[in-house]
């Protein structure tokens, strides 16, 4: 079952990652393999903290981003530009977790103001494993061109991944 959840992560066979999988092990590239669900990491409600961070310690930013990096609730955190500072998602078991790690971070030194948003993701566009294995990111696209409407796209082609080029 992992195999065919990795496989369809990346957009090829069963086959084929299963041998890459069995080649990245043989190489000393991977020891372990697992798929991980979101929810299974921290829980079923997932949260987005906005942050504002103040600081001319570089000490303070890497401390924080450190904690981050090991906070067993952070799915993604990404520093931004515009009114906040970073975008943090966290999936936590509920409403009160949500609050009780927001205020958290809110405690952590340098950061000054934030807020807290619920969200529910209704799609999600997965690059990073085909990024990192070499292979190209399929997506249908909307002009039709290709065959059968289809035609390869790497993930810089996404528009998303465009304005941040």
């Amino acid at each position: 079952m992992m195999t065919r959840t990795i496989a369809a992560a990346l957009g090829v066979s069963v086959t084929t990652a299963w041998r890459l999988i069995a080649r990245f092990r043989a190489e000393g590239m991977i020891r372990n393999v697992a798929a991980i669900r979101r929810d299974e990491r921290g829980g079923s409600v997932e949260c987005v903290a906005y942050l504002d961070v103040i600081t001319t310690r570089r000490a303070e930013i890497d401390a924080f981003e450190a904690a981050l990096a090991v906070d067993p609730l952070v799915w993604s955190a990404v520093r931004i530009t515009g009114p906040r500072d970073y975008r943090i998602q966290a999936f936590v078991p509920d409403l009160v977790s949500a609050r009780v790690w927001y205020h958290a971070l809110l405690s952590r030194p340098g950061v000054v103001n934030g807020e807290l948003v619920i969200a529910r993701t209704i799609l999600e566009r997965h690059c990073f494993a085909a990024a990192i294995l070499g292979q190209e990111d399929r997506h249908p696209r909307r002009d039709g061109e290709g065959e059968g409407g289809r035609q390869a796209r790497t993930c810089a082609d996404h528009p998303r991944e465009r304005e941040q080029v």
